[in-house]
């Protein structure tokens, strides 16, 4: 893609214009701040209770096939056929 300047001519009273453009390039700089900061705090933020699920989750499901074996044993120990029963 091409670069290209554009350029018109106003034949109005610009200043205000000109005022507020100044006035958003003082801005900016803090604008970009806060928003970076707010960034940091967020991804600093969200991942640690995320890393707390993932344990938590490989312990409930061990603890599910582990309760699923010891029915699967009570019900072979009764005599009766696992998969037909469960």
């Amino acid at each position: 893609m091409e670069n290209v300047s554009l350029g018109f001519k106003s034949y109005g009273n610009v200043n205000d214009l000109h005022t507020a453009i100044k006035k958003m390039k003082k801005e900016l700089p803090k604008v970009s701040k806060n928003v970076g900061a707010i960034g940091k705090e967020m991804s600093e933020a969200f991942p640690l209770p995320f890393s707390g699920i993932a344990p938590m989750t490989v312990r409930e499901f061990r603890a599910a096939e582990k309760a699923a074996a010891s029915l699967s044993a009570q019900i072979r120990a009764n005599g009766k056929d696992v998969q037909t029963t469960l």
